[in-house]
């Protein structure tokens, strides 16, 4: 994402063969990672910032009331699934039976059990994974990742978000998302195409739609990885940084 936003920062012919050339090595690495988060994530980006780019030039009023029609469409669409499939005999879940995400699903179970323990408050921030082996949670436990591996994260940062902060963390750390998200957005509208802002030296407008990329495919990234007020993550200091 980084790299690719220098691409239209600059108009030396050099310079943009460089950058082309640095994608494909980093391309490379990346399905070499074999990492399906992170791979479905950078094809997903290319076409889903256009569409915000274009929403976010649209006044505030009507940039509402898409997020909110979105919203409500998804939220009737899933209710007609749920009434359809249950006038039919079936079972809504059914597609997801048996899908356990790498194993994930176990781990997300056993958060939700020690978010029953501490609803309001959690566990404390940075207090549930890395911490003293003789009271981390996650070892007093007789599944396969509490014996057989080294575990450091739920893999899901928005039930890891409740482990360690609660319901009160949680709502506080949404608010801090969504006030960012609404900060970028209105970033892009105000930023300058590239040529101008080098000249008078402001943001510039590939750098701004970096920031909100860089944003929203954490916040994707964070459904099956957890990086979301970390202390120690790279992606964790990069969110704070956009």
């Amino acid at each position: 994402l980084s790299v690719g936003t220098g691409y239209f920062l600059r108009r030396e012919w050099w310079w943009r063969v460089g950058v082309l050339g640095s994608l494909l090595m980093i391309a490379g690495l990346l399905v070499a990672t074999r990492s399906t988060t992170s791979q479905a994530i950078t094809l997903l980006a290319p076409a889903v910032m256009p569409v915000v780019l274009l929403v976010a030039l649209l006044p505030r009023r009507v940039i509402w009331g898409i997020v909110l029609g979105v919203l409500a469409a998804l939220s009737v669409a899933a209710l007609l699934w749920v009434a359809v499939v249950d006038l039919a005999g079936g079972d809504p879940w059914g597609p997801m039976r048996g899908v356990t995400f790498t194993s994930r699903t176990d781990l997300w179970s056993f958060v939700l059990d020690e978010i029953a323990k501490r609803p309001w408050f959690g566990a404390g921030y940075a207090s549930f994974w890395s911490i003293d082996p003789s009271i981390q949670p996650s070892l007093k436990t007789d599944m396969w990742f509490g014996v057989y591996a080294i575990i450091n994260e739920g893999h899901q940062g928005y039930l890891d978000l409740l482990a360690t902060g609660g319901i009160f963390g949680f709502v506080g750390g949404m608010a801090v998302v969504l006030r960012t998200l609404c900060i970028g957005g209105l970033a892009i509208t105000r930023a300058a195409p590239a040529a101008l802002a080098w000249r008078d030296g402001t943001l510039a407008r590939p750098t701004a739609v970096f920031h909100l990329t860089l944003l929203i495919c954490l916040l994707v990234h964070n459904f099956t990885e957890s990086n979301l007020f970390f202390n120690n993550s790279v992606l964790a200091v990069a969110f704070v940084l956009a």
